[in-house]
Parts: structure tokens; sequence; C-alpha cells
């Protein structure tokens, strides 16, 4: 009886409602139980994995959960720490992928829905009210949802290939703001660095922690650049800065080794 209500309810368009006022708090399971030796900690493009995380619930209050058991009961610990709310958002801290609109629009789904819980790929929502009385149905994800937003990060492989995913993520990100990357394939930049719109990077650059580009600057091939500051209209080629300014105006390079302590 349960499956057929599953199928139903999986198959069945809706509308959302027009918008209202609902009190939403999140949780992230931080899980130590990675093949990672930083863990949660580990950082991708920038920010650690337990961050990308967070990142994606910035709407809501959100409390980070430490996960010491693998027989964790998720239900019962949770039940300990909500409250007044209207809906629960769970996330894990090894989801790194997942991104904030989604997030949002599966909520939207569960309110529409008035679904006392709603399965995500890696993740819950969950009705307060249920969530407290320990009383709902294990229902089936909504078909819409990709399921490669959560990605579990677990070891070096899966690591590897989240963060392809969030530097093209950002890569794309600067290109729409209208900084010119001539090649996606070659380019690292983490999501900590501000490129003004103006700006070309060339392949094969590495551009890292603070670093601050400002417009009409161009990157030629093969630099890498750490927490550096990068005046306007300069040109940058084959060279490793770090923990330095560059003033407008400068041409640096090629092989150029410009380190300061940080």
């Amino acid at each position: 009886m349960m499956e057929d209500i599953l199928i139903t309810e999986l198959m069945t368009e809706f509308q959302f409602e027009s918008p209202k006022q609902y009190k939403v708090k999140a949780f992230v399971l931080d899980l130590p139980f990675l093949q990672l030796k930083e863990g949660s900690k580990t950082n991708i493009c920038g920010l650690c994995m337990l961050d990308w995380v967070c990142e994606s619930l910035k709407k809501f209050e959100t409390k980070i959960i430490s996960v010491e058991d693998k027989n964790f009961d998720i239900y019962k610990e949770l039940a300990k720490h909500v409250e007044d709310e209207d809906y629960d958002i769970v996330l894990f801290s090894s989801t790194p992928l997942v991104e904030e609109k989604y997030i949002l629009e599966v909520l939207d789904y569960a309110q529409t829905k008035k679904l006392d819980m709603c399965k995500l790929p890696k993740g819950f929502i969950f009705r307060t009210n249920a969530l407290k009385k320990g009383a709902f149905y294990l229902t089936s994800e909504p078909q819409f949802l990709d399921k490669s937003l959560f990605f579990n990060v677990v070891d070096t492989q899966s690591l590897e290939s989240a963060m392809h995913v969030l530097n093209n993520r950002i890569l794309s990100k600067l290109q729409q703001s209208g900084v010119c990357i001539v090649d996606k394939n070659t380019t690292f930049v983490d999501a900590t660095v501000v490129i003004d719109a103006g700006v070309t990077v060339s392949p094969f650059n590495i551009i890292k922690g603070t670093s601050r580009i400002k417009s009409g600057t161009i990157l030629k091939e093969f630099n890498n650049i750490e927490n550096c500051k990068i005046g306007e209209n300069c040109v940058i080629q084959f060279s490793n800065l770090k923990n330095t300014v560059i003033q407008d105006n400068k041409n640096v390079g090629p092989f150029e080794n410009i380190t300061k302590k940080g």
C-alpha cells in the first residue's frame, strides 16, 4: 500500500503555491567517517567542504552537528535540536556540490505537497512537528531533483571530481560577470578570489587565496598567483607571485618569482 502511495507522489506534477512565510532551520551533519585526512575541513577551491554545504543554506539559521558514532540515530538526535520552526532541512558535510537554488526548490515542493518528510539523495526535509513526534512516512525523492548535486565526497578520487565541478562553476560565474576566461580546462581559480570585469585570463593560470585582480589586467600563460593584489591594466606572464602587491599599469615577467612572507 505504501509503495502505491510513493509511486503516485513521485509521478504527480505540482504547482508552487503563492509564497508564504515559513520558519526554517537547517542542520548539517558533520561526518568524521571519511577517507580524507582533514575530513569535512578538506579544502576545495578555497573553501572547506563543510563551508560549501553551509553556503547552500545561508538563507537559514544553520546548526552543525558533529557525528561521533556510525550508528548515530538521525531522527532522535535532530529531535533534540528542533524548536518552533515549521520545517527543518538536513544535509551532510560530505556533499559540497549542493546549491542553494535547488534546496529552495525542494523546500517549496515539500511545503506545497504538505509532506511530513521529503527524502533527498543525501539529506532530508522534515516538518518539525512530525519530527518531534517521530511520526512520518519515508517518502520517495522528488523526481525533478538532480542527484548529482548530492555527490558524496569520501576519498581523494571523489574529491578530485568535486573540485573539477566547483572550479567550473567558479569560472562560469566569472565569465558571466565579464571576465574573459580563455580556456576553462587549464584555469584554476579559488572561490575566495575576486576578479573584476574586463580582466583576461589566458590558459594555464592558477589563482588562489585572497587574490584581487582589477579591470584591464591581462594574465598571460603560466602564472601562479596566491594572495596577491594586482592593479588595473597590468600584464603578468609566466610568473610566480605570492603575498605581494602589483601597482597599476605594471608589466611582470616572464620568469618573475616574487614572494613575500604572509
